[in-house]
């Protein structure tokens, strides 16, 4: 802080050096890189002092590597990260290959700077936080599984299921049947399973969002991304397809109004007040993307450790080009356990 102001300073004199680590000799060398990386992603940074961002190889065979790669998210966000390990790749590439690079086309953070300061200053900005006080009007409490908070840990539990072939085509089916997308379609979902769950008509979701509605914002680095709310009705009265529409026109406006910060959100909703959390409800990420990454002539594929740091429970869905859909119930170890 300088003059009671948070102050950010880029030093392009630190040096950054790649780790590396050889775990090829011990007996079982892919689960203690993750248990290594497991650890390094838990340790506590010092942002005043240690490096945002790290990066190590880990040799876990005579041809078989993971790059690690570790984004405080103060730096960068998810958005931001991919953008990064994709420069990355093809800077890699080129210099293999003997070629020069493509020219880089992302903005200083000065600009990104500026461009937020002017949404800040803007008509759009006052209609958003309009929009969404009329949003959370009336929200008395977070819908929670747990019902209750407590401190996110280091490290969040993370429990794995991949869609059989039947569940995914059935998805699909409906999504297209209703004219729906997958994002919609598992949000949906996701809100039926926490009504019934909670007995609660009034759910409430969150909506991680990427808020990268310029060209400026698209093409460089920075922590952009927000978490918004999506707010459902769910009763005994409503259909399928009532809940599939209603999820879509919540969608819909949220992207419309996505630059409007979380704790914006949270400060209008005066979160000071006792019993209120920072968070609106369970997450639901929907992450579709390419999954393979190329350096030079090898070819690998990407793994999302963990988007950061979880206050209750996030329900985080990857679907990569032909590979089937994932989901990982990400969840605060202090308040929910994996048979739960």
């Amino acid at each position: 802080e300088v003059g009671a102001q948070p102050y950010q300073l880029v030093d392009p004199s630190l040096e950054a050096p790649l780790g590396f680590v050889d775990l090829s000799g011990v007996d079982d060398p892919r689960q203690a890189a993750l248990d290594w990386m497991r650890d390094d992603r838990s340790r506590p940074v010092d942002v005043l002092r240690d490096r945002l961002i790290a990066a190590t190889v880990l040799r876990i065979g005579e041809h078989r590597y993971f790059w690690y790669n570790r984004v405080h998210h103060l730096a960068l966000d998810g958005f931001a990260a991919a953008t990064f390990m994709t420069r990355i790749a093809e800077l890699y590439t080129a210099a293999v290959e003997g070629v020069e690079p493509s020219p880089n086309r992302a903005s200083d953070l000065h600009k990104v700077y500026d461009v937020e300061m002017e949404y800040r200053g803007s008509k759009r900005f006052l209609d958003d936080r309009e929009y969404w006080a009329r949003q959370i009007d009336g929200i008395e409490e977070p819908t929670s599984l747990s019902g209750r908070t407590a401190a996110p840990a280091p490290v969040s539990r993370i429990d794995t299921a991949a869609l059989s072939e039947e569940t995914e085509r059935r998805v699909d089916e409906l999504a297209e049947r209703e004219g729906a997308s997958l994002a919609t379609a598992v949000v949906a979902a996701f809100a039926a399973y926490l009504a019934q769950m909670t007995g609660r008509t009034d759910v409430v979701l969150s909506l991680p969002v990427a808020a990268r509605t310029t060209a400026v914002l698209r093409r460089s680095g920075s922590m952009v991304s927000n978490v918004v709310p999506l707010r459902l009705s769910v009763t005994d009265e409503t259909t399928v397809r009532d809940l599939i529409a209603a999820s879509g026109a919540a969608v819909s406006g949220a992207l419309r109004h996505q630059r409007y910060r979380h704790e914006d959100i949270v400060r209008d909703r005066d979160a000071g007040s006792a019993g209120q959390a920072t968070f609106f409800g369970p997450w639901v990420n929907i992450m579709l993307f390419d999954n393979e990454v190329r350096l030079g002539d090898m070819v690998g594929g990407i793994n999302i450790l963990s988007p950061g740091l979880i206050e209750d429970l996030g329900v985080n869905v990857y679907r990569s080009g032909g590979a089937h859909t994932h989901i990982d119930f990400e969840s605060n170890p202090n308040l929910f356990r994996s048979e739960q």
